[in-house]
């Protein structure tokens, strides 16, 4: 090889120097060997990208495969490409996993790694191309949370030098759907005098698997009797079957009402390609009579065995523990064995405390009118039978009979004279009318009660 000198003649240039310039001659052309000056992006201008899912949806709770994909759009100079990428998957989702490598759309190999919900490719060789649009994907399958919603695939990516590539346009979103399957009472129907629309309202929700209010849910639905006590089947009573839609998911009933007077009541919210729903058992009464605190509450209750049905209440703003309640049943008639209501209980008394931490006292009176009708008509040949939606234990010591419907049933034990535990009698006796009386501390809640 020759060159020029200052003398203008040429000379030879030595065997080193020609090695030398072979060798940078040989690097400029393979990219294995290529040593680049620090070049700033500030100064040669940021690279650009941007990032995309596909499907951008996925039903809650579902496992499936999502394809991310990264687009180089721009790139500071020839030399420093877009190297390396993140995405990292919404707050909820799980289980991520990919392949190990996958092929960029020039064919080269990027490497995948998954830690935790956030995916990383890197490029084998220097990157995307210099070309626009070129682009890198992968296929993540990944189980989607169990609630509804939208979340963002955070994403950056890096050039070939260390540097920050800027997105272009905004990260993607998923987002999670979800489809009703099944109706539920969110409201429970509550005790309320027959004739009387209940309060508060029944509500009844359509709820994915996973319990979750499907809020696009506009559909009817439809409330009829699940469990009519006077009858023991699903016989509809007057206020019955009822219709509303939904909104938001949610149907409410504020004018429902049962006409028919019954303890056991149960309702069955349905609609067309749902799931149905039975409600927990409530009680229509056909008087209420409410006692505030200290108050005692007589009421008067007179007339058919077979309707004698009262609830008492203990005003929720009492401040007494013990309020006293006092039920008459003047036409009840003893029930010759203790049994579940409805089968050979006769007539119940029902009394209701509002507040469920509180025992009531309760006085009961048997009429002289039925109490002479027994030749033993002594105090002491009566009991009470008594039914709650708790076990307690019986006069016999034993646990109280379950009926297999949430009810227990038995006969009651005579209260300790100190620390007496409810339920139990406190005194049995007549008053100066000739009529039984009974004292008994009662559970909190439903219980009923009846002649022994």
């Amino acid at each position: 090889m020759f060159t020029f000198g200052p003398t203008g003649r040429h000379r030879d240039v030595s065997s080193t120097s020609r090695r030398l310039l072979g060798a940078a001659v040989i690097g400029v052309a393979s990219t294995s060997a290529l040593v680049v000056p620090a070049v700033s992006a500030s100064a040669a201008g940021l690279g650009t990208y941007s990032a995309a899912v596909s499907p951008a949806s996925g039903a809650v709770g579902s496992t499936q495969a999502y394809t991310v994909t990264i687009t180089e759009l721009s790139v500071p100079n020839s030399l420093d490409l877009l190297h390396s990428a993140t995405a990292t998957f919404p707050t909820g989702f799980s289980g991520l996993s990919t392949p190990s490598s996958v092929k960029d759309s020039n064919g080269s190999s990027w490497s995948v790694a998954v830690s935790g919900s956030t995916v990383t490719l890197t490029a084998s060789g220097l990157g995307l191309g210099p070309l626009p649009n070129q682009n890198v994907s992968v296929p993540v399958t990944a189980t989607a949370p169990t609630t509804p919603g939208t979340g963002t695939i955070a994403t950056t990516a890096t050039g070939s030098l260390g540097d920050a590539f800027a997105r272009s346009g905004a990260d993607p979103t998923i987002t999670t759907t979800t489809a009703a399957t099944k109706l539920v009472f969110v409201q429970q129907p509550s005790d309320t005098q027959a004739g009387q629309p209940i309060t508060p309202a029944v509500k009844v929700a359509a709820e994915d698997q996973f319990n979750n209010v499907v809020g696009s849910f506009s559909g009817p639905i439809t409330l009829a009797t699940a469990f009519n006590p006077t009858t023991g089947d699903s016989t509809n009573p007057s206020g019955l079957p009822v219709t509303a839609s939904a909104s938001s998911g949610v149907a409410s009933f504020p004018s429902l009402s049962i006409g028919t007077a019954g303890y056991g009541w149960k309702l069955l919210a349905t609609t067309p390609g749902l799931s149905s729903a039975t409600s927990n058992a409530f009680n229509v009464p056909a008087t209420v009579t409410t006692c505030s605190s200290t108050q005692t509450c007589d009421t008067g209750l007179v007339g058919d065995p077979g309707t004698n049905q009262t609830e008492v209440v203990t005003s929720p703003n009492s401040g007494s523990t013990n309020d006293v309640v006092s039920v008459t049943v003047s036409s009840a008639v003893p029930a010759p064995g203790c049994a579940p209501t409805g089968a050979g209980f006769g007539v119940p008394s029902r009394f209701d405390t509002t507040d469920l931490s509180r025992t009531v006292t309760v006085t009961m009176r048997l009429d002289k009118s039925q109490v002479n009708v027994s030749a033993n008509n002594g105090a002491s040949m009566y009991t009470i039978c008594y039914q709650a939606d708790q076990a307690f234990k019986t006069r016999s010591g034993a646990t109280a009979q379950s009926d297999g419907n949430g009810n227990f049933f038995g006969l009651l034990p005579d209260c300790a004279k100190k620390n007496p535990v409810a339920p139990c009698v406190q005194a049995l006796g007549k008053n100066g009318q000739g009529d039984e009386t009974a004292t008994l501390l009662s559970l909190p809640g439903d219980p009923s009660t009846t002649w022994h």
